[in-house]
């Protein structure tokens, strides 16, 4: 924070680059007041060290990909102050702030350079939409085109990105930075316009235009039935869906690969799906009664598969192949006894049966759902005055559901060919089968799936936020059930985060929205979104599964407060004797003891021995470094580059977000740093380095998702390793870490969270300067490690969990430092001791964790003695011996710390 107040500009020379002048921008906070800002620039941002709003050094300065982040606080009047080369892209907070760019003050709209992105519908259409961007994007809450509160969300992190709904003749605008790298749909009934100048999606995106592809592929269903159609064309086919030969495009019954070389779908009947692409066809597979057009002449069906077409295997799994539900002996419509019906053709030409309307009478909206037996086919219809294809309104992949929210007055229906199985209407309303009243309580037949599926549509959840995510990707050949449980007041709801659609069919959420249960089908993601922390997740499967975006853990469930495994069975798509239970789990505590050395390959903490496979050489590199300079290298990489360090090598900076840099471990052989290493980049790994930095700190990890595998750190001085963002989610596998003066892990940000934490697994530590791994407020996981050795302090500890303003006190325990930081430390084997020989601790928790503190089958031969506490105070036995808590006397004043199952 600067020490100016506002709009003064110190004197003395800026400094840019020497092709622009840089702008001096200063951000003022109001009096009595502080505030936490972050601002982007497209180019470069130095800090004004000098004058009357000079800014302070803990401001943090960050570049990535041509970006400057600028993140501080100001507070009472004051001010900090930057020279700036290059357009502001965001500021937030949005308010508050007073501005000035060169002494004079500004609005934030003048000083932002941002654009804006305006979309459209006509009178009669509607368009649920999704755009993701490189910069910060701002909802447009005023004027023509405002986007809805409500209806319309924006998600930031890496990328942004923003979701809304649309329709009946009104639009939605926002603001972005950056560029625009994704927009869906790519067609419909909507227009762009960008800055007020007309655009489409694929001018906006750089995306090619189906047009642009060399071939098209079109099926029209021609008979009553749906028809299925898989399409394998060759290598570099770039297949995108098209309008050729009169199709539409339906993103719930069509599906490209993301290599662009096979396409699969489900036409209803009368209608046409299409596809683009610019390679030869290699199979093609329609599955009913069609006409498939390649290029616009007749296809000959007879002459697929070519020879290098790739099989079958993977024409099954798709969501529009799900079983049907149980079979049961309804009757038509309403009525317990067969209807004598005829196919008649509704108003709007839609072929079916059956009609069935609802118009809602009330002053209120009317939700409604409608279930149909097998192949009915169920599509929007006009039917009792209805107007088709309203919105909100959905139709199932497999035609036998519907569901809808009509507005006051208005009327919603559909045209199905089989019998009503179920009828659920939530308001006021006149409901008609076929023209006449529905009878709603004969409701729900035999075979109706039940009312699981009833909820969680677009219009009951958008614009709802939540602070947590939890995504399951079926990643084998056979359906992947799943079972999660969050804290109370969880409030889960379905979300499409990680890739993920909604089943509606295949998952429930409890009333209480704190258990979540769901089968999902071979290459599919659900996932949900919730806001308080997970206790529990049970997956039954071959399945990736993340957690706010970051692998999950699935060793660390369940927590303590989990309810069990008696009701993750008896749903929907169980059959009898599928599910979990109780007998079949594994305990949360007990079991082996010490490191788990069968999880990893090689030894523990790297080095000689490791497997071949796992050490990288310089033949594989896209870099090779002999001359030491590791950063020339680096100005030449980009993302997924490995570069390999032969010999020796100074210090560096990692600036390219997704690179490797690699050697052989050791002093004296390939992959010797001599100095400081810093990260600024994401999703970086050092794999096989020695820094020895000979003082100072070996690491500094200011990037997300950085991964050191194999890695020394020796010889460095006080906080060796220093964690500098928050949410760093970094992870240290079989390193070594030895011969530090001071502190070793430091975090000096404290908003860490478990699915960003710091993991330190299979690592050896020996000959330490103090307590190494000083996580402060921070989250760490600490796992089947090994202390040798001795430590500065006599005695001192390992893990060391505080609040920043910690320190004695003889207060209770939660007046001590409180909140302290969290952590998993298990099956670690803890043989360090003093200086002078004494016994040390394996972890210090000072003050109540803001999640929790899990101590549980660890050994410690030998060490430690039966005391705890703070320095002053008493002791307590069993294996409490090896946590200090401070000001506490025992685990059982500390609701949250669980010491569990561990050996002295």
């Amino acid at each position: 924070m600067g020490l100016a107040a506002a709009g003064l500009t110190g004197i003395g020379l800026g400094v840019g680059s020497a092709l622009a002048a840089p702008d001096r921008v200063e951000l003022v906070a109001p009096r009595d007041e502080t505030v936490d800002y972050e601002f982007t620039v497209a180019g470069s941002v130095e800090r004004v060290t000098r004058g009357f709003t000079a800014a302070e050094s803990d401001d943090e300065i960050t570049t990535a990909g041509g970006v400057t982040t600028v993140a501080g606080t100001v507070a009472d009047g004051y001010g900090d102050a930057f020279d700036v080369v290059g357009p502001v892209q965001s500021l937030t907070p949005a308010d508050r702030l007073t501005l000035y760019r060169n002494g004079e003050r500004v609005p934030r709209d003048d000083l932002v350079q941002s654009r804006r992105l305006a979309i459209q519908t006509p009178p009669d259409g509607s368009v649920e939409y999704e755009f993701t961007t490189t910069g910060p994007i701002e909802k447009v809450l005023t004027g023509d085109g405002a986007a809805e509160v409500e209806n319309d969300t924006v998600e930031g992190g890496d990328t942004w990105t923003a979701r809304g709904l649309t329709g009946n003749g009104y639009g939605d605008t926002y603001r972005f930075a950056g560029s625009v790298t994704s927009f869906a749909p790519m067609a419909g009934p909507f227009s762009l316009s960008v800055d007020g100048e007309p655009t489409t999606a694929y001018e906006l995106t750089g995306e090619r235009p189906p047009a642009d592809r060399a071939h098209t592929y079109s099926v029209t269903a021609t008979g009553s039935e749906s028809v299925e159609y898989f399409i394998e064309v060759e290598p570099e086919g770039a297949m995108v869906p098209a309008t050729a030969d009169g199709a539409r495009v339906v993103p719930d019954r069509q599906w490209v690969s993301a290599d662009g070389t096979r396409a699969a779908g489900l036409v209803a009947p009368g209608e046409t799906h299409a596809v683009a692409f610019d390679t030869l066809l290699l199979d093609v597979t329609v599955r009913g009664e069609a006409d498939p057009l390649v290029d616009g002449s007749p296809s000959n069906l007879d002459w697929y598969p070519r020879p290098d077409a790739s099989g079958d295997g993977w024409k099954s799994g798709f969501d529009w192949q799900t079983e049907s539900a149980d079979d049961g002996e309804p009757t038509d419509g309403d009525e317990t006894t067969d209807d004598e019906t005829t196919d008649d053709e509704s108003d709007d030409g839609v072929d079916r049966a059956h009609t069935y309307s609802v118009a809602a009478t009330g002053t209120d909206p009317v939700d409604y759902y409608v279930e149909v037996d097998d192949g009915g086919a169920m599509v929007s219809a006009s039917a009792d005055g209805a107007t088709a294809d309203p919105a909100p309104q959905w139709t199932s992949a497999d035609g036998t559901l519907a569901a809808g929210r009509v507005a006051p007055g208005e009327t919603h229906a559909v045209a199905f060919d089989t019998p009503v199985l179920d009828v659920t209407i939530e308001g006021s309303a006149d409901a008609l089968v076929d023209g006449t009243p529905s009878d709603l309580t004969l409701y729900p037949h035999e075979g109706a799936t039940g009312d699981h599926w009833k909820g969680y549509f677009p219009w009951h959840i958008a614009g709802e936020q939540r602070a947590h995510t939890y995504a399951v990707a079926a990643t084998g050949s056979d359906p992947v059930d799943y079972y999660i449980e969050v804290e109370p007041e969880g409030g889960a709801i379905p979300s499409t985060v990680d890739g993920a659609r909604v089943a509606y069919r295949r998952f429930v959420i409890d009333a209480a929205g704190e258990k979540i249960a769901g089968r999902a089908l071979p290459g599919e993601t659900h996932a949900f979104a919730f806001d308080t922390p997970v206790l529990d997740v049970t997956i039954v499967g071959e399945a990736d599964a993340l957690v706010d975006g970051s692998p999950s853990n699935l060793d660390w469930y369940p927590r303590p407060a989990a309810t069990g495994d008696g009701w993750k069975s008896g749903f929907p798509w169980h059959a009898d004797g599928e599910g979990v239970t109780d007998e079949t789990d594994e305990p949360s505590t007990g079991g082996a003891i010490g490191i788990r050395h069968d999880r990893y390959e090689g030894p523990i903490g790297g080095g000689s021995g490791m497997p071949a496979h796992l050490v990288h050489t310089a033949s594989e590199a896209d870099h090779v470094v002999s001359d030491g300079n590791v950063d020339a290298a680096l100005a030449s990489s980009s993302a997924g580059d490995l570069i390999y360090v032969e010999g020796s090598a100074g210090g560096f900076t990692v600036d390219v977000p997704g690179v490797t840099i690699a050697g052989n471990r050791g002093i004296g052989s390939d992959g010797q740093i001599r100095d400081e290493v810093v990260v600024t980049a994401d999703d970086v790994t050092l794999d096989g380095l020695a820094i020895s930095p000979g003082g100072g700190a070996a690491l500094t990890v200011r990037g997300q998702h950085a991964t050191f595998f194999n890695c020394a750190f020796t010889d460095a001085s006080d906080m060796g390793i220093r964690m500098r963002r928050v949410n760093s989610a970094a992870t240290f596998t079989q390193c070594k870490f030895s011969n530090f003066s001071g502190y070793g892990f430091h975090n000096n940000y404290n908003a860490h969270d478990e699915a960003h934490k710091v993991t330190i697994e299979y690592s050896e530590f020996s000959d330490l300067g103090r307590h190494f791994i000083n996580a402060e407020n921070a989250w760490y996981h600490v796992r089947d490690n090994h202390t040798f050795g001795s430590i500065g302090l006599d005695p001192d500890h390992f893990v060391e969990l505080r609040a920043p303003n910690e320190y004695r006190t003889s207060q209770g325990p939660n007046a001590c430092g409180s909140p302290s930081g969290n952590a998993i430390v298990e099956h670690n084997r803890h043989e360090i001791r003093g200086s002078g020989g004494a016994k040390t601790r394996l972890v210090v928790v000072r003050g109540e964790p803001t999640d929790g503190v899990w101590v549980r089958n660890n050994v410690s031969p030998g060490n430690a003695p039966a005391s705890g506490g703070c320095w002053e105070r008493g002791t307590h036995g069993h294996w409490g011996t090896q946590i200090v808590l401070q000001n506490a006397s025992s685990t059982d004043d500390l609701s949250k710390v669980y010491v569990e199952n561990n050996e002295r």
